[in-house]
């Protein structure tokens, strides 16, 4: 500030009281007026209140890390249970292949004139064996189970 009234000025800032010639002269100085509204808003900024941030409850804390602990248990425990899920959900999907590669004429022809009686009493003329229908009974009942796990598991 190049002011020669700058002393003066601040004084009258501390003190609050901006009185007479000197306040006609900051109305009039550019320099003692952005001096005076800059020291104005830095006492405001003292002056303030400062709110302390309340810490959170050491009981709460404890137990979100109870939580979080046994999150991590539970996910390490679950995690060989998936991996057998998955290898067997491979294995089913295999085994759907390998049955219709294996006996896609046979099937073809059973849908092309599907009659119960025609599944249970010629097994032998269709080609289907009652080794091939427990297998393929077998595969649904693991394919729904497989299914309804998936529908009904918690995540």
């Amino acid at each position: 500030m190049n002011c020669v009234h700058e002393k003066e000025l601040r004084t009258a800032l501390l003190t609050g009281r901006i009185q007479g010639s000197l306040e006609q002269h900051v109305r009039s100085c550019e320099d003692c007026r952005s001096f005076a509204s800059m020291q104005r808003a830095m006492t405001m900024v003292a002056e303030a209140p400062i709110a302390e941030k309340a810490l959170p409850d050491p009981a709460l804390i404890w137990l979100k890390g109870q939580i979080l602990r046994h999150q991590r248990m539970e996910a390490q425990i679950v995690r060989p249970m998936k991996i057998v899920q998955f290898a067997a959900q491979i294995a089913v999907a295999l085994g759907w292949a390998a049955l219709f590669t294996w006996k896609w004429p046979q099937i073809l022809s059973l849908t092309t004139d599907f009659s119960i009686s025609k599944l249970i009493g010629t097994s032998i003329s269709t080609g289907f064996s009652t080794s091939t229908i427990s297998v393929m009974l077998t595969l649904v009942l693991i394919t729904a189970a497989s299914m309804f796990q998936a529908v009904f598991a918690e995540e």
